[in-house]
């Protein structure tokens, strides 16, 4: 029987976070799927612990792609939540965000206003696109003053994101709803790019306020790219690469170019910092 709302929370080592963020959507939602990433911090333990809880161990890392393909797989609901486990929520939140769905049956993807655990600063309000084909998350680092309002987006970012079934069936490929290949970083992007191609859109709530940890609550803070592990490094340049690959036009891609090598170069210069980043990059490239 087809629920209405499942809610799949892909952690890996946030046994702290699980705490609060369970209490705060397992009254919003119909089933609470966790898939845990191989966690040795005791996240599991916690997760079992709440006995509404469908907890799926998978015994390795499979990325957040593969941990919410693994989620959508095993769930039942007409809207399906995909979220980090370091974000909490305002007890209507998903409420807002299902009423508007209901009301358009083109929305594809929805989101409210997250903001970082200080309760001030923006973290995202909705992802735009970059003229160098990256994602930009709206608002990102800024007080939050009420200044961006509900209406369409590019896509959502991955953090807190409510998307239709039927959505992500339409655009479902041998790689999954979210592309497997990318491990982590870009996948968001490159399934709400996927999402728009089909005909979908992407839609942000004002009136739906959430919470998210990233970057503790400073303003403009965030994880450098530079802190990054070599392997990481390479693999976030490679999903870069194959969001264009997969989804720019040609046209789109003669124009936006310089946009594009102008990137390119500035985090392959990057790289010379980790020289072992180059390696996993040629390795990532070939798979």
């Amino acid at each position: 029987m087809e629920k209405l709302l499942s809610t799949i929370i892909v952690n890996y080592n946030s046994d702290k976070d699980l705490k609060f963020l369970i209490p705060t959507i397992t009254d919003q939602s119909d089933e609470v799927i966790i898939v845990d990433n191989g966690s040795e911090d005791g996240s599991f333990e916690i997760a079992c612990a709440f006995p509404e809880v469908t907890v799926i161990r998978t015994g390795k890392n499979l990325g957040y792609a593969g941990g919410a393909n693994l989620g959508i797989l095993m769930s039942k609901g007409k809207y399906i939540a995909i979220l980090n486990p370091d974000t909490y929520f305002t007890r209507d939140y998903f409420k807002i965000l299902i009423e508007k769905m209901e009301d358009d049956e083109k929305i594809g993807s929805i989101t409210g206003k997250l903001l970082r655990f200080d309760k001030k600063t923006i973290d995202t309000t909705g992802q735009f696109r970059r003229l160098s084909d990256r994602p930009r998350e709206r608002g990102y680092g800024r007080r939050d003053k009420g200044q961006y309002k509900t209406g369409e987006v590019f896509s959502v970012c991955g953090a807190a994101a409510l998307y239709r079934r039927s959505a992500l069936e339409s655009v479902k490929d041998e790689n999954g709803y979210f592309d497997g290949r990318y491990f982590a970083f870009f996948e968001d992007f490159d399934l709400g790019w996927r999402l728009r191609k089909r005909g979908w859109k992407a839609w942000y709530m004002e009136n739906a306020v959430g919470f998210h940890r990233r970057g503790g609550g400073k303003r403009g803070s965030s994880l450098p790219y530079l802190k990054l592990s070599p392997w990481l490094k390479a693999v976030t340049l490679r999903n870069y690469w194959l969001t264009i690959r997969k989804n720019e036009t040609f046209w789109g891609f003669i124009l936006r170019f310089p946009f594009i090598l102008g990137r390119s170069v500035l985090v392959l210069l990057s790289l010379l910092w980790t020289p072992s980043a180059f390696g996993y990059l040629i390795k990532e490239l070939r798979r």
